[in-house]
């Protein structure tokens, strides 16, 4: 698949936990632009059977992200601004077969049961 100019029509920012010094600051996080790229953001939908097989009620939001390979790395231990949403990758970036790019899933990030 070649991904087409008209289709990368949102901005997104990579970001890297980058450490961050000091004793008072334990637990704590801090985040580095890695860089912006022009991309392709589709929400995925829950099917009903996925939320009723794990017993539990699914929250979490999830997109498919397609864009161009950027000048720099990307990790799955990265996240993604894209407007108010802030996302972890789930997974490695896979390489599209026309090997332009990257297909990538992004969830909304939570804090939740991370140590304070």
């Amino acid at each position: 698949m070649t991904l087409r100019s008209r289709d990368l029509d949102k901005r997104i920012t990579f970001q890297t936990k980058v450490p961050v010094a000091g004793v008072m600051n334990a637990g704590k996080e801090a985040w580095e632009n890695a860089g912006t790229v022009w991309a392709q953001v589709t929400d995925q939908l829950y099917r009903r059977g996925d939320k009723e097989a794990a017993g539990v009620e699914v929250t979490a939001r999830s997109a498919r992200i397609r864009i161009r390979k950027p000048g720099f790395a990307i990790t799955a231990d990265m996240r993604i601004l894209f407007g108010a949403r802030v996302m972890h990758i789930i997974g490695a970036p896979a390489e599209l077969a026309a090997r332009d790019g990257y297909e990538l899933m992004g969830e909304d990030y939570s804090t939740t049961g991370q140590p304070a």
